[in-house]
């Protein structure tokens, strides 16, 4: 899909998680004329181009490296609509 995403990452974001405390994030993925851009709590987070197959699927990955922690997805809303011609 792209090469090299973690060029276009967002390096100023603090922190996501607090150890012990309960902390919730809202995302917005767009992928507008072959531009994809991920915001988190209204903040850019990502921001790349990208080609999309004509077929695609979504999918969620995350990890902590060596710490335990439990990710609940709620909420979940998506639109996809056809590109203009």
């Amino acid at each position: 899909m792209w090469e090299k995403p973690y060029f276009n990452v967002n390096t100023n974001i603090p922190p996501l998680a607090v150890a012990g405390a309960t902390v919730s994030h809202d995302y917005v993925v767009s992928i507008v004329q072959g531009m994809m851009t991920v915001t988190m709590d209204g903040t850019q987070a990502f921001s790349g181009s990208v080609s999309v197959p004509p077929v695609a699927y979504l999918y969620f990955s995350a990890s902590t490296g060596a710490l335990d922690e439990q990710t609940v997805i709620s909420n979940l809303s998506a639109t996809v609509t056809a590109p203009s011609n």
